[in-house]
């Protein structure tokens, strides 16, 4: 993970809006393509999709735009009340139990262990925070608040969407470069993610994330060299104009 400043972070986060949407849609099993998401992002109709997939994307967008938002205005933090804000953003008709933490026990495809009960989701969320705020390290406190989120499933749905949401606004708010799960990586990912939900160590994933995040800030920084190449610098009008959400 490396510093960009914040000005750069903003800047990269609307320069590669498409791909992080398209990414994050595509980790949930969205069928659109990249054009198709695309378009959709820009309220373009597109043609023999679900509507449950053209809606999820529109939320995703509007979730991103609202983080990009909060972090232009210094109003960004990592609290209960912006989760549950950003939740019902990106879970918009997904998530049942809109505009709280979840009432009944869920369950994860594809594995045994269950994520704690409703009764133990207040104080494991405060936990959370402690631990958040107690690590000094910039990825595992980042990569940590992500998995520590998605673990917890503190929503009957939209936990990943909310959790990688909210890391990248504490990334952005704090200079440095964001972090998306390729749709090449999404395998490994959701494989690691799995092994991560039954043991509870983050070792491996947060090794996996690592590493990912070396290409990642490689495309980063070349983003940055193409514009800086050009332009020169950033300019103002480049970053602040109001973000339509």
């Amino acid at each position: 993970m490396q510093f960009i400043g914040k000005k750069e972070s903003i800047f990269v986060a609307k320069k590669m809006r498409d791909e992080l949407i398209y990414n994050m849609a595509k980790s949930e099993g969205n069928t659109l393509s990249f054009a198709e998401t695309s378009s959709v992002v820009r309220g373009i109709s597109v043609g023999g999709k679900k509507m449950k997939e053209l809606h999820q994307i529109e939320r995703i967008r509007d979730g991103w735009d609202e983080i990009i938002q909060q972090c232009l205005l210094g109003k960004f933090e990592v609290t209960k009340e912006n989760f549950i804000f950003i939740n019902t953003i990106v879970a918009d008709t997904e998530n049942p139990e809109l505009g709280n933490f979840r009432t009944k026990p869920v369950f994860i495809g594809g594995t045994k262990w269950q994520p704690p009960l409703p009764m133990l989701l207040s104080e494991n969320f405060r936990n959370m925070i402690n631990d958040f705020n107690n690590t000094s390290d910039i990825s595992a406190k980042s990569f940590g608040l992500f998995l520590d989120s998605a673990r917890n499933q503190f929503f009957a749905d939209g936990n990943k969407r909310t959790s990688q949401l909210i890391a990248n606004g504490y990334l952005i708010t704090n200079g440095y470069s964001l972090f998306s799960i390729d749709e090449s990586m999404d395998i490994e990912y959701k494989e690691k993610l799995i092994e991560y939900y039954e043991s509870g160590n983050k070792e491996a994933m947060l090794d996996f994330l690592g590493k990912h995040q070396t290409q990642k800030d490689l495309d980063i920084n070349s983003i940055l060299s193409e514009y800086k190449n050009s332009a020169q610098t950033i300019q103002d009008e480049d970053i602040y104009p109001t973000i339509n959400i």
